[in-house]
């Protein structure tokens, strides 16, 4: 066993998961605070039965600002008027409630309410000061299973656009206070947003598992992740009313939160990163879409020299022996069920092409070139990560 090296965990949200927890959320928030805005996503959960419980309930026991209505995901701009219409509210809690775009956007609210400026000011990358780190305390409450932001310290905001962009706001202040996950909510979600949502998980946990900066934590919770999602995920697709599949799939997400925030992400959500903040195609097809091809490139990457790359292949045998559920294939054979098995579900699964959403073929090079690697178990050339993409155009 190898020596271990130093690694740190930062702050966690507090964390309450099971279905029918959602039912705890007004007392909650009655015990925490007197002023609350919630900030939600379409329509999907304001009007349904357990939107209008709530929203009826909460309006009994604390006072409410009007919610923040997020359809897609939030710019800069959104958030900078979001702040400048509950300011004077003074909130002492946010409440974000819907998928990934909601909590982000609910997290730079939530973060903006103490700063003076625009978010610009401070948007990583972007800005030219960094963010003071104090925020309105939030709780996270995710009606899809994908991002994982209810367990991360970033808010991701996009300018799309040909100078658009994909950034966050990151502190480690912004940490959500508490993360209440119930399958429950997730129900009903239409099959392509599960899809995309899935994909999404898959990834963080693929990347950050493989991940230079991973650990022996992040290991054992991608690992257990994984596990879950191969799981409950085949279930959620035949079945979207299981809940007990629907819970394995949100349990595979918030672990996917929890081990990109501590090891890292890698080329796909590097490619996906800067094409978020070009084109308006959802994160999740993105990342679902690429992530057999990128699987694919890299293994044979690392294959050309072996010696160099022995953990994160004996961890891709991992992997693969989970996703095949054969715990005895051999390292060899397990290492290429990985793409092999991604592939499929791509095809199976109908993911869209990057061409489907207005990319054309000339601008693959710029996506390739504009797109850094960071934590990727390999280096990969833009003429690989070229291949990756116009596998997938």
């Amino acid at each position: 066993m190898e020596e271990l090296k130093p690694f740190a965990i930062g702050r966690l949200p507090a964390i309450r998961f099971g279905a029918g927890v959602f039912r705890e959320l007004p007392e909650r928030i009655e015990r925490r605070a007197r002023r609350v805005l919630p900030v939600v996503g379409g329509r999907s959960f304001v009007e349904s039965a357990a939107g209008a419980w709530f929203f009826e309930t909460l309006g009994e026991r604390v006072e409410m600002a009007e919610p923040v209505r997020v359809a897609e995901e939030p710019s800069p701009e959104e958030v900078d008027a979001a702040v400048a219409a509950h300011r004077d509210f003074e909130p002492e809690l946010v409440v974000a409630i819907g998928g990934g775009s909601v909590l982000d956007a609910g997290k730079a609210i939530a973060a903006m309410l103490t700063e003076e400026g625009s978010v610009m000011e401070v948007l990583e990358g972007v800005g030219k000061r960094e963010p003071m780190g104090t925020t309105r305390p939030l709780f996270a409450v995710p009606t899809t299973a994908g991002t994982g932001s209810e367990a991360t310290k970033n808010a991701v905001l996009s300018r799309v656009g040909r100078d658009g962009f994909k950034k966050s706001l990151r502190h480690d202040a912004f940490v959500p206070e508490l993360a209440l996950l119930d399958p429950e909510l997730t129900v009903g979600l239409p099959r392509e947003l599960t899809v995309a949502c899935g994909m999404d998980a898959l990834s963080q946990l693929m990347e950050s598992y493989l991940s230079t900066g991973a650990n022996p934590i992040t290991d054992a919770l991608a690992l257990d992740g994984m596990a879950r999602f191969a799981a409950g995920f085949p279930r959620v697709l035949k079945d979207g009313a299981d809940v007990a599949a629907r819970g394995q799939v949100m349990y595979a997400a918030l672990m996917s939160g929890i081990t990109l925030a501590h090891a890292g992400l890698a080329a796909i959500h590097a490619l996906a990163g800067y094409i978020g903040g070009r084109w308006r195609m959802p994160h999740g097809a993105v990342c679902g879409t690429l992530l057999g091809e990128a699987m694919a490139v890299s293994i044979r990457r690392m294959r050309a020299e072996p010696e160099g790359y022995r953990v994160p292949l004996e961890k891709l045998a991992r992997v693969g022996r989970l996703l095949a559920a054969a715990p005895r294939m051999p390292d060899g054979e397990a290492v290429e069920a990985v793409p092999n098995f991604l592939r499929e579900w791509t095809q199976r699964l109908e993911l869209p092409r990057l061409s489907d959403h207005g990319i054309a073929r000339d601008d693959l090079a710029g996506i390739a070139r504009g797109s850094g690697l960071k934590s990727h178990p390999c280096p990969l050339s833009e003429g690989e990560l070229m291949e990756v993409l116009a596998a997938r155009w």
